[in-house]
Formats: structure tokens, C-alpha cells, sequence
């Protein structure tokens, strides 16, 4: 089916495939498929044939979740499924027999997830997930369990993200399946890999992922991301479980993995074994600045500490910083991902001194890669996106003389949506000092030489941990904005990673400056693209976007746009100082929020000064979440309650079971309607649908 036009009620409607994941011998891919419809997300698994580039459906089950190849040689699936009271099966499916009825190999009696399995080559398997545990170490049942309201805390500083954590914590348990009767069954006991010691799971990974990230499995232990200190659980290690048998829980305590010349607080994350499990690799990055990062690698029975890939293996350092990575199945190379200049490019490095990472695949934004085979260490399977493509699967060589094979297109290059790769473009303008600035530009279908159209400029959230990339994205969807007839435009202002490390950290203690006079040469450079009606302008942003919206108002720029949305901006940096630290105004320093040297700065990057807000004038639509806990909602009361107060047109919208981000898909069918309702009144563009279906108070 093809759509007319794309419309939010397309984006949310669209189905949403998963990474594709090759078999052991590369004949066959895994996906998951999930689709919303009639307000409920149905979810299937699929199987890719990688010779014919057919799909059949192996399993619909909307308690199904998170499928990956056993590991055992053959073609079977296992995957976890939600029960009643918390209680979480294991499930088998062997996909090469006629009849493909899933086999129960047991069930544990918690909620798990980031299941992992390896081969322990006696016919045995080991697995391992993730879920919580009791103040004396033992499986804990939160959905069976009481909570009084009451919570204590001693520790500083207390942000109003640790109000949202959970008070018990996550721990890796582990144990075995073998087969019995012809069906895979869960051995014995879980054993936490984590009892009786002083280490801590991160409850979230931001931009990197979730927990399944944080740690890996080979057959003779566990590797994890983990931190010891409460209070800095921004400054992570990497520790090493020794397991000597899977099945009884014998192991070792958890080694930490010290790192040479490892004088500076850092994120140590992404952990991976090699595949004999000889060497542990990971990622380390200063904290707060993503655009310094190295991998490291360390040998598990030779190693003093670990040694960074670039400086000590290849002896060449990148001008790229890696997002993620993957030993090749011969363990001497690997495949790794990096942001530049808004794609995210699949890169191979051969660890051989003198080597540098050769670029693969570079148009899109790869999220997901694996070998194709367990032996084949030339060809990849690659999973990416783009602006006007939900999801693409390719085969890519290590071969510059092989074009990538595409397997399967999940919008056939968005033509299924009525969209075309023609619609996006790039542009560059100079800075606000010596450096020059890079934004897509996403057109209309229906763009026409010769005619203006509105504009819309989007400023994206995370500054200094993110940037604008050629991605589809559910909630700042370009492709759905331009669809409503605007030229969007997207610009990777200072702060802005994949762009070098001066561009990302040029934003410390100068949140308002640079990156607000980025956006007035944007604006102004603007002028002379045809069909771009810069006079017919709105601007919106989300988080640190937000945030500038706020700063805009009070500023002559405001006075360019003619409506502007605020998502989860905050309002005043004085409060959100001792509050959440969001703008990290005092860096890695620690000590007071607000001390002598950082009041200057939290000051001058003030949208509540006095002198900024009786400036307001522009309508702005203001949007917060109650369950926000990265910004508080009181910030965008704040900006409200100013706006209204001015007189200045001004809506407020919220979500009582929502985040920092809308991730329910009736949620953001709501939000979409809302913004473009807001933006288009202001615009004179009409909207087949501008009904109004929150609720008033």
C-alpha cells in the first residue's frame, strides 16, 4: 500500500523493523516487526532469505520480544515472552522444521530482558539477562510487590533523575540450557554475577543504547559496564567476571579493567569480547565530551591494563570518534561506526600498526551491523536509515570494488510513504567566528522551482552529545514537517557532535553564544536559497533546543519567526543549576552546582534574566512532560506562565505518562497534531485534520 501523502498518522501507522541478524552461516537474517494499529502495537518476527531477499513471518505474539539466534549451530530462534505476575518465559523456535511451534525452555519468575546465549561446546549453553535483585542478592519481583511512597537519600547531589530510579538495582544473572527430549530447557538456578559486591549496573545509557550494550558473554565469563561510586555514575569501568561454570554460578569476583594513562574521569561503555574471547575491547570518552573517544583493548590473560587501538595498536589517531564497534570473526579487525558531518558511516580497521579505518558505508545512519557468517570476516549485514527510509538491509563487502547489495528496503526508498531521496539536501554557512556550519534541508514533495514556501527551522536537543543525522527519527521527523509544506531546515550548530572535537566542546560555558549566532547567519544565509520564504518562518527544538528557544524569545532573532514550539526547554538556569546539572555547567569539576567561578556563566546563559523576559513577543507553543526528570516540568511552567503574562499567544501541552521524550504512539499522534496545528494558524497553511484531542482543564 502507498500512501497519498505523508502524514503523522502514516509515521505512527508505518511498520518498524529491527536490525536484521544473519544466521550462523549466512543464509537466513532475524527481524523483529512491530506495527501500531487500532491503538496497539502488533509485533512479528521475520525471517530474510539472504540469497532471494524474501520474508516470511515466523511468529506473531505482541508478548514476544527480543529473538536472537540460539548460537548453537542450527536454525533455531530463541527469544523471551512476558507472562502474568511479572513471570518471563524462554521460548525456542526451530525454523527449518515444517511445523514452526515455539518450545518453552523454561520460565523465570522476575521480568528479564537483554537476553544473550554462547556455546560452551559440551552441548550446553550458557544465557544471561538482565533484571533485578534484592537487597541479599536473590531474584526480586517488582510487579508482585507493594511499595509504600516514602524514599530516603543521603546522597549529593540528588538530581531529579535519581528520583525516577527504581530503589532496587539491576544485576546480570546467568545460568544454562540443554537439550532434553529434543527440547531446549533451562538447567537449574540463576546466579547473580554481581552478588555481594559493591559495583552497580547503569540504569540507563543515554545515546548508547540499552543494557544489552553494557555487557557481553564468551564461555569463560561476563564483561560488564559498571560504576562503584553512587553519587558519579556518569564515570563508569569496565569489569571482568571469571566464570568457571555456568551451571552450579562458580566464579570469580568482578576484576576491574584498568586503563593505561587513565588519569582523567571517563565513561568506559560497549563492551565486547573477541569471538574466542581472548581479548575484551570497549569504548572510553571523557565525560561530558563524546567527541573523545578511543576504543581499548585488553588481553584477559596477559594484560596489566588496558591499551588504546589507536595509540598503542595502530599507532594512528582518527579524526573520527566511535559510536560503536565489533570484532570480526577472525578476531583481527574491526567494524566500527562513526558520526561524520550528520551520517553515521560504517568504517574497517585492521588491527596491524599503521592501520587507519577504511570507510564501507557512508549515506544513512547505520545502527546495526554483524557479520554475515561466524567464519565469514569480508562481508557485513548492515542495518541503516535515512531522512526518507524507515529501514534498509545490505550486504557490504570489505571489497571497495563491491557495491553494497541491498537485501530489502522497508519503505522501498520511501516510496511506499510518497516520499523520494530527491526531497533532502545539504547546505553549509559560515559560523558565527572562523568555522563554517552544516544543516540538511528536507523540501516538500511537491516543491516547485519558482514558488516560496514557509520555512521551518528545527534545533535539535543533547548539545554537546548529539547532532542532526540523515536518520529516521519518529517525533522530529523532517520528511513529516516538509509534508505539510515547509522547506525544513536542520542545522548542526556549535555543540554539535561529528564535527570535530572544537565544534562539540566550543558550547561549555557558552550555551547562548555561539550557538544563537549560528542560527541568525543560518537564517540570514537563508535569503538567497530559491523557494525558501524566509519572512514566512516558525523555529522549534526539543531539551537543549528547548533551551534556546527560551533564549531566542528575548532576543532580536525571535522577531524573525512568526510561531515557535518549546519542547522540554529550560527556563531558568539559576534553579535548573541545583536541580539536574542539564547544561552541565560545572563540567567535571564536581563540588557546589553554583560555585564562584560558574555564577558568571549561569547568569549571562539566563532566558529568565529580568532584561530578556519582558522581551517575549513570539506565540510559542510550550510542551512538557510530568515525567520528565532530565528537566523538570516547572521549567516550561515557567515559560508560560511569562508568555501569559506578556500577553503573548501561548499554549501549554502535556503528557501525564510521558518522559523527557513521547515514545507512546497515540501520544505522539497527539503531539503532532498539536504542533502543526499551532505552527500552521500562525502560517496560514491548513491541515485536513486540526482537531483538538487533548484534554482542556
Amino acid at each position: 500500500m502507498i500512501a497519498e501523502k505523508f502524514t503523522p498518522e502514516v509515521l505512527i501507522s508505518a511498520p518498524r523493523r529491527g536490525p536484521a541478524i544473519p544466521n550462523h552461516n549466512g543464509t537466513l537474517a532475524l527481524y523483529t516487526e512491530s506495527t501500531h494499529i487500532d491503538g496497539r502495537d502488533r509485533k512479528e518476527f521475520h525471517l530474510l532469505d539472504i540469497a532471494t531477499g524474501v520474508s516470511r513471518r515466523i511468529l506473531h505474539d505482541d508478548l514476544a520480544y527480543e529473538p536472537t539466534w540460539l548460537g548453537d549451530g542450527t536454525n533455531t530462534v530463541v527469544y523471551l515472552r512476558r507472562g502474568g505476575m511479572g513471570v518471563t518465559f524462554i521460548l525456542t523456535i526451530d525454523v527449518d522444521k515444517s511445523s514452526l511451534e515455539p518450545s518453552i525452555a523454561g520460565h523465570i519468575r522476575v521480568p528479564v530482558r537483554c537476553l544473550k546465549t554462547k556455546a560452551l561446546g559440551t552441548g550446553i549453553l550458557a544465557f544471561t539477562v538482565v533484571g533485578y535483585a534484592d537487597t541479599d542478592g536473590r531474584l526480586l519481583n517488582i510487579d508482585r510487590m507493594k511499595f509504600h511512597g516514602g524514599r530516603v537519600y543521603t546522597s549529593y547531589p540528588l538530581r531529579p533523575g535519581d528520583l525516577q530510579r527504581e530503589p532496587h538495582e539491576y544485576t546480570i544473572w546467568y545460568s544454562t540450557l540443554s537439550k532434553q527430549d529434543d527440547t531446549w530447557r533451562i538447567d537449574g538456578d540463576l546466579h547473580n554475577a554481581l552478588v555481594s559486591t559493591d559495583i552497580h549496573l547503569p540504569q540507563e545509557t543515554g545515546c548508547y543504547g540499552d543494557l544489552k550494550n553494557q555487557y557481553d558473554l564468551c564461555k569463560d565469563g561476563i564483561v560488564i559496564t559498571a560504576y562503584r561510586d553512587l553519587a558519579r555514575s556518569d564515570t563508569t569501568s569496565i569489569y571482568f567476571v571469571r566464570v568457571h561454570s555456568f551451571e552450579t554460578g562458580t566464579q570469580e569476583a568482578p576484576k576491574e579493567i584498568k586503563v593505561q594513562n587513565g588519569e582523567y574521569p571517563s565513561l568506559c561503555i560497549l563492551p565486547h569480547f573477541s569471538p574466542d574471547g581472548s581479548m575484551i575491547s570497549f569504548v572510553r570518552r571523557e565525560r561530558w565530551n563524546r567527541e573523545r573517544s578511543q576504543i581499548y583493548v585488553y588481553h584477559t590473560l596477559e594484560s596489566q591494563s588496558a591499551i588504546s587501538v589507536f595509540t598503542m595498536v595502530t599507532g594512528r589517531l582518527w579524526h573520527l570518534d566511535p559510536t560503536s564497534f565489533c570484532f570480526s570473526p577472525d578476531g583481527h579487525s574491526l567494524y566500527v561506526t562513526a558520526e561524520d558531518c550528520g551520517q553515521v558511516g560504517l568504517y574497517h580497521l585492521n588491527l596491524l600498526p599503521n592501520a587507519y579505518p577504511r570507510p564501507l558505508l557512508r549515506n544513512g545512519a547505520v545502527s546495526a551491523f554483524y557479520p554475515l557468517g561466524q567464519g565469514d570476516s569480508d562481508r557485513v549485514v548492515v542495518t541503516s536509515s535515512s531522512f526518507t527510509e524507515t529501514c534498509l538491509y545490505q550486504i557490504v563487502s570489505l571489497d571497495s570494488t563491491v557495491e553494497p547489495a541491498v537485501l530489502s528496503s522497508a519503505s522501498v526508498y520511501g516510496a511506499k510513504l510518497g516520499l523520494s531521496p530527491n526531497q533532502v539536501s545539504e547546505m553549509y554557512f559560515e559560523g558565527s567566528g572562523n568555522y563554517v556550519v552544516h544543516a540538511w534541508v528536507v523540501r516538500p514533495r511537491h516543491f516547485q522551482e519558482g514558488k516560496k514556501f514557509p520555512l521551518a527551522i528545527l534545533v535539535h536537543d543533547g548539545a554537546p552529545i548529539s547532532s542532526w543525522l540523515n536518520t529516521w527519527n519518529m517525533k522530529w521527523n523532517a520528511a513529516v514537517w516538509a509534508e505539510q509544506g515547509y522547506v525544513v531546515v536542520l542545522p548542526n550548530i556549535t555543540g554539535s557532535t561529528g564535527y570535530g572535537q572544537d565544534v562539540a566542546t566550543a558550547i561549555h560555558d557558552d550555551w547562548s553564544g555561539r550557538p544563537y549566532n549560528d542560527l541568525v547567519n543560518c537564517i540570514y544565509s537563508l535569503r538567497n536559497m530559491p523557494g525558501v520564504d524566509v519572512d514566512n518562518a516558525v523555529i522549534a527544538g526539543a531539551g537543549y533546543g528547548g533551551y534556546l528557544m527560551n533564549w531566542i524569545q528575548g532576543h532580536p532573532l525571535s522577531r524573525r519567526f512568526k510561531a515557535m514550539v518549546c519542547h522540554a526547554g529550560i527556563f531558568n538556569t539559576q534553579s535548573i543549576a541545583l536541580q539536574s546539572n542539564a547544561l552541565k555547567f560545572n563540567g567535571d569539576a564536581g563540588g557546589l552546582p553554583i560555585s564562584e567561578a560558574s555564577a558568571g556563566t549561569i547568569e549571562n546563559c539566563n532566558p529568565a534574566r529580568p532584561d530578556l523576559v519582558q522581551n517575549w513577543k513570539t506565540p510559542m507553543l510550550v510542551i512538557h512532560n510530568e515525567r520528565d526528570f532530565a528537566t523538570p516540568v516547572s521549567e516550561s511552567l515557567g515559560t508560560y506562565n511569562n508568555l501569559q503574562s506578556l500577553g503573548v499567544p501561548s499554549k501549554f501541552l502535556t503528557f501525564t505518562d510521558e518522559g523527557h521524550d513521547i515514545v507512546k504512539e497515540g501520544n505522539l499522534l497527539v503531539w503532532h497534531r498539536e504542533v502543526f496545528a499551532w505552527i500552521n494558524r500562525f502560517i496560514s497553511i491548513t491541515t485536513e485534520e486540526t482537531v483538538d484531542h487533548t484534554t482542556s482543564a
